[in-house]
């Protein structure tokens, strides 16, 4: 499943446009994995991913292209990269 405008950019429409509503719903769906990727980076990696992941995948995109924000750490379903590795 896709989602579109990750975090708070929709905010002058309110919370119900918010991606923490979708996360704690989704959360509810056994197995699921919640990926919001932070950069381009991490959107053609996840969707790279998407095809021959496991289980029921959710992708929370942004309304914006973002730059390459992301380090050489390689891109994992499941894995946080920290603000130090960036």
């Amino acid at each position: 499943m896709i989602g579109i405008s990750a975090g708070v950019s929709y905010g002058a429409l309110g919370t119900t446009h918010h991606s923490l509503h979708d996360f704690a719903v989704l959360q509810a769906i056994n197995n699921i994995d919640i990926v919001a990727p932070a950069d381009n980076f991490e959107t053609c990696a996840v969707v790279l991913a998407s095809v021959t992941h496991p289980r029921p995948l959710y992708i929370r995109l942004g309304k914006k292209a973002m730059h390459r924000l992301a380090s050489d750490t390689p891109f994992a379903i499941g894995k946080a990269i920290s603000g130090a590795a960036r």
